[in-house]
């Protein structure tokens, strides 16, 4: 814990523990074994599948292997690692309000479903690009699609918000959403949507309109089609400006649906 936040009393110390456990999921990805033992790649995403045309749709459509299951395996348990980003956030929501549940296991489970509600809002946590040709299993979610601009897609929509991410950077920026009333009144609208299958399907739309929108599509065409290597794509300062609005619009509602997830859980 920074010294100025165990300095800045309990209050302080609560918003950085939040904080920690929200990005958890993701430091348990690399390090010691007994760190990484908490690692569950595939509880970040799903793959919903977005084709580069239509050829493409007809080619592959009811070949895909990407799990896009949502209900919740009956054998899961914390140590169970086959399960995408909507069924993991339904099985942290069910465990967190289930008083058997282990305390550690709760614990656990709290900090993924901080996580994952966060993930399931960036679009290409919810969708990933097939072609026959450049991506027959899929894009990775703009992992494999590579752009001048933070080498990926992907990377590109996880920074939108921001790179620096220490705590007071962090808590500035969200003071500086929630203070902002065209983003916050819709996210405000959006809380009362708290079904994790239409988050997925919010951010595969999004990402079809506005993240593989008339700059990425036609260039994947065009490399799809020539047959050669998968070319770094250059943005527009137009794209880079929608992409950071739709990106904070997100993370608000984001927000507003994680509290409103809490509540019900305290309740209960």
């Amino acid at each position: 814990m920074p010294e100025e936040v165990r300095s800045g009393g309990e209050k302080a110390q609560n918003e950085w523990l939040f904080q920690q456990a929200a990005v958890w999921p993701d430091m348990v990805r690399g390090g010691p074994p007994d760190k990484r033992a908490f690692n569950r790649s595939e509880w970040h995403y799903i793959n919903l599948p977005l084709f580069l045309n239509d050829a493409a749709k007809a080619e592959l459509e009811g070949k895909l292997t990407a799990n896009v299951v949502t209900d919740v395996p009956a054998d899961a348990t914390t140590e169970t690692a086959r399960m995408n980003v909507v069924q993991a956030i339904r099985f942290a929501r069910r465990e967190c309000a289930n008083p058997a549940a282990s305390p550690e296991s709760r614990a656990v489970l709290l900090a993924w479903l901080f996580h994952t509600v966060g993930d399931i809002h960036q679009p290409l946590h919810g969708t990933a690009m097939f072609s026959p040709r450049l991506f027959p299993e899929g894009d990775r979610g703009g992992n494999s699609v590579r752009v001048q601009q933070s080498g990926n897609l992907h990377s590109l929509w996880d920074q939108f918000p921001g790179a620096d991410d220490s705590f007071r950077a962090t808590r500035n920026r969200a003071i500086a959403y929630i203070e902002n009333p065209p983003v916050v009144e819709p996210a405000k609208s959006a809380k009362s949507m708290l079904d994790e299958q239409m988050w997925a399907i919010e951010s595969q739309q999004i990402a079809e309109a506005a993240v593989y929108d008339v700059e990425v599509r036609p260039a994947l065409s065009r490399m799809e089609a020539s047959g050669g290597p998968i070319e770094p794509i250059k943005l527009s300062e137009a794209y880079l400006k929608a992409g950071g609005t739709i990106s904070e619009a997100r993370l608000v509602e984001a927000g507003y649906r994680l509290g409103a997830v809490l509540k019900e859980l305290v309740k209960k």
